[in-house]
């Protein structure tokens, strides 16, 4: 792979306000497609607006929480701009319940009638700096014109994503003095995915990045380790979230 011709990075956010809400800004760009090369895309428990710069036209859309894995390839050289908001934050930018967006890309129009103003001023400028500056200033704007409330399932979704590992639904239930059906209808509608479902996810991410910096792994050992049952289990997880054996995945980040 040519990383002068395929490139992804990230941004943290600058203003204060969004620290807490957006995970990052990303950019990512493939000079010269190779229609046969597949990338991976893997459940993060997030939500993303993307914003695709090709020679044939500008796409603006909303990514909804995954539940599976994505390959992805393109066929013509293109630019990215993403927004890739934390886990339940998106929920305090686009009015509706999240959980609709699962596995979805939508129009950003459909949420944001002013999206078009949005395109032309990313569409003007090249440098990552100055679209991180855009949003930013967009997003903050939202953010004060409709004052969100921060919620109790935006509290469980912080709990979980915090440690996966030791998620308990019916603990969290009972700390909040919801029932366990409530509490899962509260956190999907928050942020796309039920409070297990999330850990799974996160735990999945956890794991992800142990494995950078871990060029030897013994996989019974990581599976006692990040919670899972056995080894067999890790291997489930990783073939239904990852779309690969956990061998096979390692394999494809030397």
């Amino acid at each position: 792979m040519d990383e002068k011709k395929l490139r992804y990075r990230e941004f943290m956010p600058r203003k204060k306000e969004l620290r807490s809400l957006v995970d990052c800004f990303w950019s990512f760009s493939d000079t010269d497609p190779d229609p046969a090369r597949q990338h991976r895309i893997c459940p993060d428990g997030c939500v993303d607006i993307l914003f695709e710069f090709r020679d044939s036209g500008f796409d603006s859309r909303v990514i909804g929480a995954m539940t599976h894995p994505v390959l992805k390839n393109y066929s013509e050289p293109i630019q990215v701009f993403g927004i890739r908001f934390a886990p339940g934050a998106a929920s305090m930018f686009l009015d509706l319940p999240i959980n609709l967006l699962n596995d979805e890309c939508v129009e950003l129009e459909s949420f944001w009638p002013d999206s078009k103003s949005i395109d032309d001023q990313l569409n003007s400028v090249s440098e990552t700096n100055r679209r991180i500056a855009i949003v930013e200033n967009c997003l903050s704007q939202k953010l004060k014109a409709s004052s969100p409330q921060w919620t109790v399932a935006h509290d469980v979704v912080k709990a979980v994503t915090a440690n996966p590992i030791q998620c308990n639904v019916a603990a969290l239930s009972k700390s909040y003095g919801l029932s366990r059906q409530h509490l899962t209808r509260l956190v999907k509608a928050t942020c796309g995915l039920g409070p297990k479902q999330l850990a799974r996810i996160m735990r999945l991410q956890m794991l992800f990045e142990h494995l950078k910096s871990k060029p030897n792994v013994n996989w019974s050992l990581l599976a006692a380790d990040f919670g899972f049952f056995d080894q067999s289990h890790l291997i489930r997880e990783f073939r239904e979230l990852v779309g690969t054996t956990p061998d096979d995945y390692l394999n494809t980040q030397r």
